[in-house]
This record gives structure tokens, C-alpha cells and sequence, in this order.
């Protein structure tokens, strides 16, 4: 009778290794995604080499998908699509190969997760070079067996993450790819799509990472909403600091919502120099240390290669200030001719013919490093002083953001919207993200938001479409 519980009790202990997620499956996962891949696939090996479980290529297949964004972010500008679409073609034949071995068989309700999860990489993979047909059938077929495995137990939380994928993509894309979901026969909806990846973040065992990874990408770059998108590349920062790609992007999105002082604790405590030189020039650039961004800038002109290609003439307009602040009209001239229309036409507007738009750029480092008492001295020497429309503009917008970090919400709306009303174009898009969080946040005048609608609606935008159905439907209009 012992020997029998023995033997028992073994089976089920082989069994459980193999089935749920252990300890170590979630330090395999978390160790690629804090970069330390040798220690991932030491570990990983050990395992591969005593079993053929369907679970160990799943984690395999995930630690390979970080290596390729660290491999994509680390390539030549240029050469990043091709890189990462050769890398995604290795995990194609992979997860191909994986899966006829596996999809005509008997499976358990954990083997059949990672089967099904497996489907869902390979859509992505199809998805990121573009083969859309394949990506979207490959993730219904991952979406069938998940959904099965919901039937059977709903709190299987792991089995949301691609439930949640496929819901929210299937709703919201366009074109073609919307033709092919069509076609397909997928339907989906957001808000569901959103409920099932936050619930993954909250309380999934294995996939509770990928849920992260997953809802930033969607709040950033898909619905433009960073406040939604920074407390994500918080957590994410703080548990794998070692990943250069979301250091960076946290980075990127501290500054876009004028928030120096986190970034100037990330660039303090970077040991491991993760954070990328660009990211640095804006940071010194933004924070007045205008020599400094500049060395930063002319060693990565020499190599744009370094450079994102979305911020190479933002880069370039920062040069050209940074040169203006440091009086050295030589160089100033010689690169604001090679700024281009819009640029030079921003740059012109602050730096008119006086000499107040130092004072605006002096203003703006101060409050950008919370440091209001010396904001307002700098303040005093617009009073009585006539200042252009655009450079009101700079200074009401400001003024918002000093407001809206104090907590003084309803004057930093006054102030975002007096800004947008002397010149939209100086900073109408960041006006447009703090409003829209107000309206989303407060219960703020009806006919504002109104406005702002009809304003949003006229830019024609696809990423700003979602915030206008939520504000519609808060306010009733």
C-alpha cells in the first residue's frame, strides 16, 4: 500500500512539473525578460534535454521573442526590419514544426494551453512580417482551443491572454487586415479585450508579463494614451530593470508627460548605461543642460543610425536650441538651415525677433524640474512686456502643466485651452492627451468637451476614434 502512494505521489508530482507553470517556468520567463538570457537558457536546457514537453518549447518560443526585440532594438536603423523579420522566420519553422507534432494529439487542459498559446506566437510572428492571413488563422485556431479550455474551467486565467489579443486586434484594426478578420469569421470587441489582458496582468501565473507587455504596446501606440500606458512601464521597469527596450520607452514616455525628475532617477542609477544616448540628449536638452545634450547630439549625427528615424529632425530642432541658448549664433545658424518647414516654423515662432524665448525655454526647464518658486520669478519678465500669440501659447501651456502637476486640475484646463485657442499648432497634440484625460478622469463642462470632439473628430485620426466614443458616452452626446 506505501509503495503504491509512493509511485502515486511521484506520478503526480512528474505531473504537475509538467503541467502547471512551476517556479521555475516563471523565473525562466522573468530572467529573459530581465535580459539575463544565459542564465534563461541554462535552465531551459535542462529541461529541453530531459523532455519533450509541449511546455518547455512554449517557454523556449517566449524567451526567443524577448531575444529578438533586444536583437531588433540593437541592430542599424536600417537593418531592424529585416533583422526581425529573419529572426521571426526561424520562430515560424519552429513553431510550425512544434505544433504538427502535437495538434492530432490527446492533450491534457495545460498541454492544450500551451498548444493553443503556441498557435497564438506563431500568428504573431506571421503578424510582425506582415503575412496577415496566416497571422490571423494561426490565432484562431490558438483562439478555438483557448476557448475551450475557458468552458471547461474559467478561471484558467492564462487562457485570457490571447483571448484578449484576439478580441481587442480583431475589433480595432482597419483595412485590410480587418477584410481578413472578416473573411475569417472573427469578431471582436475592445472593451472585452481590455478586461481579459488586465485581468492576465493582475492575476495570471505565466503570462501575467506578456499581459503587461501587451497592454502598453495597445495604450501608447494604438490609443495614444500614455497615463494609461506609464504606471504599465512602471512595474515593468522597476521588476526587470535591465531591459533597455521598456527603460527607454518609460523614459520617452516620462518626458512626454513632464515628468524630469523620474527620468533624471533613471539616468542617475543606469550602472549598466541601458539608457540610450538619444534618450539622454532630450533629457539634458529638456532639463537645460544644453552643452551636454549637444555633445550628446553631434556624436550621434556622425552615426543616424543610432538615431530613431521618428525623432532624427526632432533631434536636429533640438540641436538648433540648444546652440540658441548657448549663444553660439555660428552654429545656430549653420543647422537651422537644415531644419525642416514645420520645425523651423516652431522655432522661429518661440524665438522670434527678441530675445523672450530663452526666457520661455528657462520657464520651461524649471517646470519641468518641478521647480516652481523659481518659475515664477522667471515669469515676472513677461508682465508688461507684449509677447507674440505663439509665445503666450508656450507660456499658457506651462502654466497647465504646472497646474495639472499641483493638482490644480480645472486651471490647467483653462490654461491647455487658452494655449490651443493663441496657436494649435505649438502644441495642440499634447494639449489634446491632458484634456482628454481630464474630460476621462473629472466631470468636467459639458460644452468643452463638446468642443474638444469636434476638434479631435477633425483630425481625422484613427488612435484618437476610442477616446472620442468614451467621451461621447460619459457625457451624452
Amino acid at each position: 500500500m506505501l509503495k503504491s502512494i509512493i509511485i502515486l505521489l511521484l506520478i503526480s508530482t512528474n505531473f504537475f512539473a509538467n503541467g502547471k507553470p512551476t517556479a521555475n517556468d516563471k523565473k525562466i520567463i522573468e530572467l529573459s525578460l530581465n535580459y539575463q538570457f544565459d542564465e534563461a537558457d541554462k535552465l531551459l536546457n535542462e529541461l529541453l534535454q530531459n523532455s519533450n514537453n509541449l511546455k518547455y518549447h512554449y517557454l523556449y518560443l517566449n524567451v526567443e521573442l524577448v531575444k529578438i526585440i533586444k536583437a531588433t532594438d540593437e541592430a542599424p536603423v536600417k537593418n531592424r526590419q529585416k533583422v526581425k523579420e529573419s529572426l521571426n522566420e526561424e520562430m515560424i519553422k519552429y513553431s510550425e514544426k512544434i505544433i504538427s507534432q502535437y495538434e492530432d494529439k490527446d492533450l491534457t487542459i495545460d498541454e492544450k494551453f500551451y498548444l493553443g498559446s503556441i498557435y497564438g506566437l506563431l500568428g504573431r510572428f506571421y503578424g510582425v512580417n506582415k503575412s496577415w492571413m496566416s497571422a490571423f488563422s494561426n490565432g484562431k485556431e490558438g483562439k478555438n482551443i483557448l476557448e475551450e479550455i475557458i468552458e471547461t474551467d474559467p478561471n484558467y486565467t492564462d487562457a485570457y491572454l490571447l483571448l484578449g489579443m484576439m478580441n481587442y486586434y480583431a475589433d480595432r484594426l482597419s483595412g485590410v487586415t480587418k477584410l481578413i478578420t472578416s473573411v475569417l469569421g472573427l469578431s471582436g470587441d475592445r472593451k472585452t479585450g481590455l478586461e481579459y489582458l488586465h485581468k492576465v496582468d493582475k492575476n495570471g501565473v505565466l503570462t501575467n508579463w506578456q499581459a503587461t507587455m501587451i497592454l502598453i504596446e495597445l495604450y501608447s501606440r494604438l490609443e495614444n494614451n500614455r497615463f494609461a500606458a506609464i504606471p504599465l512601464l512602471e512595474k515593468m521597469n522597476k521588476k526587470f530593470p535591465n531591459n533597455s527596450h521598456f527603460a527607454n520607452w518609460y523614459s520617452y514616455e516620462l518626458m512626454n508627460s513632464s515628468n524630469l525628475k523620474e527620468v533624471e532617477k533613471l539616468i542617475e542609477s543606469d550602472k549598466s548605461n541601458i539608457i540610450y544616448d538619444v534618450v539622454k540628449a532630450q533629457y539634458y536638452h529638456l532639463s537645460g543642460n544644453y552643452g551636454k545634450s549637444n555633445d550628446i547630439l553631434n556624436s550621434l549625427f556622425h552615426n543616424e543610425s543610432k538615431i530613431f528615424p521618428w525623432i532624427i529632425e526632432y533631434s536636429k530642432l533640438m540641436r538648433v536650441v540648444n546652440y540658441k541658448m548657448l549663444n553660439d549664433e555660428k552654429m545656430e545658424k549653420k543647422y537651422k538651415q537644415e531644419l525642416k518647414d514645420e520645425f523651423k516654423e516652431y522655432y522661429e515662432k518661440i524665438f522670434d525677433k527678441n530675445e523672450l524665448g530663452k526666457n520661455l525655454l528657462k520657464l520651461r526647464e524649471l517646470v519641468l524640474v518641478k521647480d516652481y518658486a523659481n518659475a515664477n520669478q522667471v515669469k515676472e519678465n513677461f508682465l508688461n512686456i507684449k509677447l507674440t500669440n505663439s509665445q503666450l501659447a508656450f507660456l499658457e501651456y506651462y502654466n497647465g502643466v504646472e497646474n495639472y502637476n499641483k493638482g490644480k486640475i480645472q486651471d490647467a484646463e483653462k490654461n491647455f485651452i487658452k494655449s490651443k485657442s493663441l496657436d494649435d499648432k505649438i502644441f495642440g497634440n499634447d494639449i489634446n492627451e491632458y484634456l482628454i484625460h481630464i474630460y476621462k478622469t473629472t466631470n468636467a463642462n459639458k460644452n468643452n468637451v463638446e468642443k474638444l470632439i469636434d476638434e479631435l473628430e477633425d483630425l481625422d485620426d484613427e488612435r484618437l476614434e476610442l477616446s472620442i466614443e468614451e467621451l461621447e458616452e460619459k457625457y451624452d452626446l
